[in-house]
């Protein structure tokens, strides 16, 4: 039926039953002014008892860089100010910034010397103080997603430093999606925040590798915590099992933590998720020399072995120790250029070569996913690479080839807990 045809109907409606449309009107403004009678009666009610009540345990305050914000608690005169660490900032010169005396900056970096070294804070973060009487009582930072420092004004005049757990509601979500373009946009596309995305490329970078091995068609799930609290955005919390099909061939993982606190990631066997050695040391473009016994030189135009691995990345790109180890080297060499050389466990030895800059220097002790350096074309080199080799006992080894074993298997006190928190889960991967 044509709309004007509707609008005639009612038309002729509302003129031949006046008295109907006079009530609809009546009961339209009724339903709207009755809430709006009932929350100015509410609030009234509201502020005279707020008025009558002075005993608060707390008021929320708000916040803002370089701004005082005053409250009402129990009679006092509460307020609260935020910094934000910026680049150059130091300890002294944030607390300063905050209103605190020499004496008082000299008190907290004394007392936190046992609970948290200040010259760490973290660019960006936010250090806030409240006062009382314009004299400082508390300090809180969070270093970190997990852990709340606190300083807080003692009777005598003097600061107390401790740490405590951030507290979190959390609740458990599953997104699950197929590679169709790359894995980044279509994890995003299912609902994954980035952090959780690099989690379980972490997870399974032992087994897969995300820059060579990815197809049209693998595809992946995963559960992690979604993790709130009162006044902050709600952020992703850790994965607690993934699935990753690359190729056909599937790959599970689960987070399980140790009667003695140790986190991890395990196969459904219990078996632990890190090896010795990552796949490869950087984010590569391709392989552009494998590791052969004979291969043509580009630079002599000779036949020779290249018992090593070129990944043709841009300058700059960073390098990573692909194994915890000690850096035995870190200088120039005629034809490598900039090399870095780590000794691991069990014999192995890995160089990193043609560097564009240095990461570390001998002698430090690296971890695994540590830069070592960054991508370059020093030495004999026909433009930007990496050189990647691994030796075992003196003898090279192909590093893409190598089968290196789990690092380590739960014991068998620690595994009815594992089975039970992976049969818990594991259908939600599947």
């Amino acid at each position: 039926m044509p709309e004007y045809y509707y609008r005639q109907l009612e038309t002729t409606s509302l003129q031949k039953k006046p008295k109907k449309g006079i009530y609809k009107i009546i009961i339209f403004l009724v339903i709207i002014a009755l809430p709006i009678f009932l929350w100015q009666t509410f609030s009234a009610k509201s502020e005279e008892h707020a008025h009558e009540s002075t005993n608060y345990e707390s008021v929320m305050l708000a916040h803002s860089e370089g701004e005082d914000i005053v409250g009402q608690v129990a009679g006092a005169q509460i307020a609260q100010k935020g910094k934000i660490i910026e680049e150059g900032d130091t300890p002294a010169e944030v607390f300063q910034s905050l209103g605190a005396s020499y004496n008082d900056v000299e008190a907290i970096l004394e007392a936190g010397k046992e609970t948290y070294d200040f010259t760490k804070i973290v660019l960006g973060k936010t250090i806030r103080a409240t006062y009382d009487k314009d004299e400082i009582q508390t300090i809180e930072y969070e270093p970190n997603d997990n852990t709340m420092i606190v300083v807080e004004k003692d009777g005598d005049g003097s600061f107390i430093v401790g740490e405590k757990e951030i507290e979190y509601e959390t609740t458990h979500k599953t997104a699950k999606g197929e590679i169709n373009r790359f894995l980044y946009v279509d994890a995003i596309d299912a609902g994954l925040g980035e952090g959780t995305i690099l989690e379980m490329v972490d997870m399974f970078s032992w087994d897969v590798d995300f820059t060579t091995d990815i197809r049209p068609g693998d595809s992946f799930a995963v559960v992690y915590e979604e993790r709130s609290r009162p006044g902050k955005e709600t952020k992703p919390g850790k994965v607690l099992a993934a699935r990753f099909t690359n190729q056909g061939e599937t790959h599970t993982g689960f987070y399980f933590q140790t009667k003695d606190g140790e986190e991890g990631y395990y196969d459904a066997e219990g078996k632990a998720m890190q090896r010795q050695f990552l796949r490869s040391p950087l984010n590569y473009t391709r392989i552009t020399s494998g590791y052969t016994d004979s291969r043509i030189n580009p630079i002599t135009k000779k036949v020779t072995a290249h018992y090593q691995i070129d990944f043709a990345a841009p300058i700059g790109t960073p390098v990573v120790t692909t194994a915890i180890g000690t850096v035995t080297s870190a200088h120039y060499e005629t034809g490598w250029g900039n090399i870095v050389r780590v000794k691991h466990s069990n014999g192995y030895t890995t160089h990193y070569a043609h560097l564009s800059k240095f990461g570390v220097s001998v002698g430090e002790k690296v971890r695994q996913n540590d830069i070592v350096g960054y991508v370059g074309s020093t030495g004999w080199s026909t433009g930007p690479h990496l050189d990647y080799g691994m030796r075992e006992n003196g003898n090279p080894v192909n590093p893409l080839t190598l089968k290196s074993q789990k690092a380590e298997t739960l014991p068998e006190d620690e595994k009815e807990a594992f089975f039970a928190t992976r049969d818990k889960i594991i259908s939600e991967i599947q």
